[in-house]
């Protein structure tokens, strides 16, 4: 940039005052930076990209880097050359300097990676730290500034020393060696430890971070917010690494399924289970379309029947002998993704009946309540509102480990839509958190995350509660999705459905020995295959 747009406009330019130059010139850099920059997300996506938070960081940057570049040019000639290493007092400006410039960059370079300027504001609402973050915090802000330290330590012993003229050219230079050591010893190091024989005999939390580099694979951040996209229904997401470009390129070109009875959808909705949904102006949110025939991409058919499942067809009442199952769950139940005869509560069924010695039950049901999208808070009520008429013996209530973010969300956007919540005890966990209806979405989210656990605990005993009343056996199951995310909550959840009343299946072990692509529709689709379906049917 400095070869090919700053210096023909500043020696264009250089009949002008050098200030104004100089300005001129910088200021033109970062024009053309910004629009190759749109350009290159115009030839990615097909439109420019061109919002409030890049306005914001090119403009700020671009000014800062034009406030400092005259400051160089006024106080070149007044500084004097300085001597090796330099004082105590000289090496603690520098410092200070290199942590503020990192500071700045770290500040502009939120506001890029932010989709709204509010979104932005939101990062700064953040609860207090707690003494964790805090002994995590002040080593680290500790070794950052013993690294700018080193750095500015560094940087002063580069800088030429004050010799007088005619010295030889070189001459303060370090022998060849000692410079090759220094840069060699660092990159031998990292060679060496990354070699299993020699990580394996260290903690097992050090071989699985070593794992982790060496993997090429969506780090938990990108899964999140992969599965914020689904789940949210995004459309527009600004700022993804390499491995979600291409997925979100690839989504884009995935022709869409048909359906017979089903009227034309947009064409960018992301997943085709949206597709067979319709909306409801109440709490759910939406449901399946009932009596649904629709083509799949490989030209099967994905059906519901007429109480709207993805299921065969059951009658209102269960027959005598029967041991009913309503199973309360979200998209991972209801797969669009894998055949009807292939889900796993289907293939269940199928084995119950067929080892079903029929001696005090003559026929197993298992009623797949399931639709995309749905929450825990949204499960409840679709099963007080649905699944009681169905008159269930059993209840499965499936929930997976991520389910306390989804919960947050959605009750985050019901209030800023300005939907009535039918429970007391979400009601009381807005209380607490301040948050009214039509509240701002992003800033109801933030508030209601440390209450995330009230929401699913109110939530289990809310089932739990219904199950009882209606003499049912409530059966929690806690499935995790085929991809390493969310682990650290699954205590949390077990916990938290003990406490309630529940059964507790965990099977949570279930992919254990797998590859996680392997039991995925597709590499980057959270959704369970064949595969994963027959896995998890065995392991009940």
């Amino acid at each position: 940039m400095q070869r090919v747009f700053f210096y023909p406009v500043y020696f264009r330019l250089r009949q002008w005052p050098p200030a104004a130059s100089l300005l001129c010139a910088t200021v033109f850099v970062f024009l053309v930076t910004w629009a190759l920059h749109a350009y290159q997300w115009f030839w990615l996506r097909g439109s420019f990209s061109i919002s409030t938070p890049d306005v914001l960081f090119w403009s700020v940057f671009g000014a800062l880097v034009a406030v400092n570049t005259l400051y160089d040019s006024k106080k070149a000639k007044k500084r004097a050359a300085l001597s090796r290493g330099g004082s105590f007092r000289q090496i603690a400006l520098h410092t200070l300097c290199i942590m503020g410039t990192f500071s700045v960059i770290c500040l502009l370079w939120s506001i890029w990676i932010s989709t709204s300027i509010s979104e932005w504001v939101s990062l700064w609402g953040v609860p207090a730290p707690t003494w964790k973050d805090i002994a995590i915090l002040v080593p680290a802000l500790l070794g950052g500034i013993a690294l700018a330290a080193w750095g500015a330590i560094a940087a002063r012993r580069e800088e030429p020393a004050g010799s007088p003229a005619g010295a030889p050219v070189g001459a303060g230079e370090k022998p060849f060696f000692v410079a090759a050591a220094r840069t060699s010893a660092p990159i031998l190091a990292l060679l060496i430890i990354s070699q299993p024989i020699i990580y394996n005999k260290f903690a097992p939390r050090l071989t699985a971070l070593v794992q982790e580099l060496r993997t090429e694979k969506l780090s938990r951040q990108d899964v999140a917010l992969l599965d914020r996209g689904y789940y949210e229904n995004l459309t527009r997401i600004d700022r993804f690494n390499s491995q979600l470009w291409q997925i979100y390129n690839e989504r884009a070109n995935v022709q869409p399924e048909t359906a017979k009875n089903a009227p034309e959808q947009p064409a960018n909705a992301a997943y085709p289970e949206w597709r067979n949904t319709r909306a409801r102006g109440d709490f759910l949110g939406s449901e399946l379309k009932p009596g649904l025939t629709a083509s799949l991409k490989d030209g099967s058919e994905f059906h519901t029947n007429r109480w709207g499942m993805r299921d065969k067809e059951y009658e209102l009442k269960p027959p005598p002998g029967t041991c009913r199952i309503a199973l309360l769950g979200g998209s991972p139940e209801m797969n669009a993704g894998v055949l009807d005869a292939q889900l796993w509560e289907a293939v269940l069924e199928e084995r119950l009946n067929r080892e079903n010695p029929r001696k005090d039950i003559s026929r197993y049901e298992i009623l797949n309540l399931s639709v995309p999208r749905y929450t825990a808070p949204q499960r409840l009520s679709e099963f007080e509102m649905k699944g009681l008429k169905f008159e269930p013996d059993v209840v499965f209530y499936v929930a997976h480990p991520t389910d306390r973010n989804r919960a947050t969300g959605m009750l985050a956007g019901a209030v800023s839509e300005g939907t009535e919540i039918p429970y007391d005890f979400l009601k009381e966990v807005l209380r607490k958190a301040g948050v009214e209806k039509g509240a701002d979405l992003r800033e109801a989210k933030r508030r209601l995350r440390p209450y995330a656990n009230d929401i699913i605990a109110g939530t289990y005993q809310q089932v739990v509660q219904l199950c009882r009343a209606h003499s049912i056996i409530p059966v929690y199951i806690l499935l995790p999705m085929p991809v390493e995310a969310g682990d650290e909550e699954i205590p949390d959840h077990l916990g938290l459905a003990i406490e309630a009343g529940f059964k507790v299946l965990s099977l949570v072990d279930t992919f254990h020995g797998c590859d996680p692509v392997s039991v995925r529709v597709g590499p980057y689709n959270l959704h369970g295959n064949a595969k994963c379906h027959q896995l998890t049917s065995d392991r009940m």
